[in-house]
């Protein structure tokens, strides 16, 4: 009979060896009929096979799991807050008592009266910028009557200097009536006719320095040719006599350049002689008429005195003036400040900006009590959405996408609001709780209110709905956020 042993080591896996039948040196007798040997009911090598088979069968059914997707969330805790621009604090923009004209839970549009400031130290302000503008109005009445007396006063001295300056005029354009005094007449036309001797002068100089010209190129062609007959004389080309003669014709031409350099230099020279006596001439001008200036000093002198008696008065003018612009001025600045504490005073009537509700509680405990400067009043929030920072672990950064749909439950109830994820609500900065040590960061969603029930300043949590993750991504996801399992297994980290 054929039997089956179990072979094991610590070096290998179970395995089943087939032993084969060994032969008996006694042969047995043979018997009237052959018996089946009896069969075990469950043989050890079965067992294991069949074990073998359902662990197989079991690995498979956890791999094929495995790749199931399956919906995905993540969770964090929030507090709700206001949309920024849906949102107004309306607070005391100065001291006094207010007047409240809604009511908590009221719906208000932009434009609404909300309430109404009424600001003793502001009246008090208004009434003391009335009393000084009329104060500074009856300074400019007063101003303008002194303006009035001065400007008669510079009128009179006005017309007493012009009856002087008028005499003094006269005789001035008697006496300094150039052309018609005699010696004045003789000094003007020596004058005049000295540039037109001094022309004539620099034509003749111009002549000559023209003939200079011509006779230098002539000793230019005279000194060229004395070298070339010095040359050729030496070789008995040309004559010892016409040498001589080029050298005679050099020698007159040199004398006669020298001749018309001494004309020109005895031409400057009568130049500057008549250049200093022109000068003469104007200096002799210019004591005649001092002579003649010196006989209007008296006319002057009386005429400077008037002038003074004008300026006097026109400084007076100009005082006064002065003096009505700046009462004008005043009245200017008075008016700009009752202008503005009116317009102070109307925005102290104060109205909604935003469409919203009133959520600011105990309203009545504020209505005409006295609140400072600053001092908050109520708020007005458009309850229609709002929004609110969602605290999520960093490892579940990547499975948040913006526009992502959102489930918010207030904190300690069950209703259920419907939310996204906002475009610029994923926080790049990462955050810290300082109990958990937990790298986190804030999410920020946007939250519908239909019902107006959320406020500001309620908790709660959030479900983030994000892409579906397969069984297996799901686990290494989870392990990895406690673990960290990703840093030393990254096929673990559920991406």
């Amino acid at each position: 009979m054929t039997n089956l042993q179990l072979n094991t080591s610590s070096n290998s896996n179970t395995i089943l060896k087939v032993v084969p039948p060994q032969q008996t040196k006694k042969e047995l007798p043979q018997q009237p009929e052959k018996l089946a040997p009896p069969k075990e009911e469950n043989p050890p090598q079965k067992k294991s096979f069949n074990g073998l088979k359902t662990m197989g069968a079991i690995a498979v059914a956890v791999g094929i799991i495995g790749f199931i997707p399956i919906p995905n969330y993540v969770t964090g805790e929030t507090k709700i807050t206001s949309r920024t621009k849906a949102r107004q604090l309306i607070a005391m923009p100065a001291s006094g008592r207010v007047k409240i004209y809604v009511q908590t839970n009221e719906k208000i549009q932009p434009g609404q009266k909300i309430a109404e400031i009424q600001s003793d130290d502001l009246d008090n302000q208004l009434t003391e910028a009335e009393r000084e503008l009329e104060r500074a109005k009856m300074g400019v009445n007063a101003a303008q009557q002194q303006f009035i007396v001065a400007q008669t006063r510079l009128n009179a001295a006005q017309n007493n200097e012009a009856i002087a300056r008028n005499r003094t005029h006269r005789q001035l354009t008697e006496i300094n009536n150039r052309s018609s005094h005699p010696q004045i007449q003789r000094i003007e036309r020596e004058k005049e006719m000295i540039p037109q001797e001094i022309a004539a002068i620099e034509a003749d100089i111009a002549g000559v320095e023209a003939e200079i010209i011509g006779l230098r190129e002539q000793l230019n062609s005279a000194t060229e040719k004395v070298s070339s007959y010095e040359s050729l004389e030496l070789n008995g080309a040309v004559p010892r006599f016409d040498l001589l003669d080029a050298r005679s014709q050099k020698a007159a031409l040199t004398a006669q350049i020298q001749q018309r350099e001494s004309f020109i230099a005895a031409k400057h020279h009568q130049i500057r002689e008549k250049v200093s006596l022109m000068a003469a001439k104007s200096e002799q001008g210019n004591e005649a008429s001092k002579k003649m200036g010196d006989t209007l000093y008296n006319y002057e002198d009386d005429l400077a005195q008037i002038r003074a008696q004008t300026q006097t008065a026109a400084q007076e003018l100009e005082a006064s003036a002065a003096e009505v612009q700046a009462q004008q001025q005043l009245v200017a600045k008075w008016e700009a400040s009752f202008k503005q504490l009116r317009q102070q005073r109307e925005k102290l009537k104060l109205v909604a900006e935003v469409a919203g509700t009133v959520t600011s509680r105990d309203l009545d405990l504020k209505q005409n009590k006295r609140l400072e400067v600053g001092e908050e009043i109520l708020r007005v929030v458009d309850l229609k959405q709002l929004t609110a920072e969602v605290k999520i672990r960093q490892e579940d950064k990547d499975l948040v996408e913006s526009g992502a749909a959102v489930k918010f439950y207030r904190q300690g109830g069950t209703s259920r609001y419907a939310a996204i994820v906002q475009d610029e609500g994923i926080s790049p900065v990462v955050q810290t709780e300082e109990k958990q040590q937990k790298p986190m960061l804030n999410v920020r969603i946007l939250i519908d209110n239909e019902d107006r029930l959320l406020l500001p300043g309620i908790g709660g949590y959030a479900h983030i709905q994000t892409p579906k993750l397969r069984v297996y991504q799901k686990v290494g996801h989870e392990f990895n956020k406690l673990f960290n399992l990703g840093k030393y297994f990254p096929w673990l980290s559920g991406n």
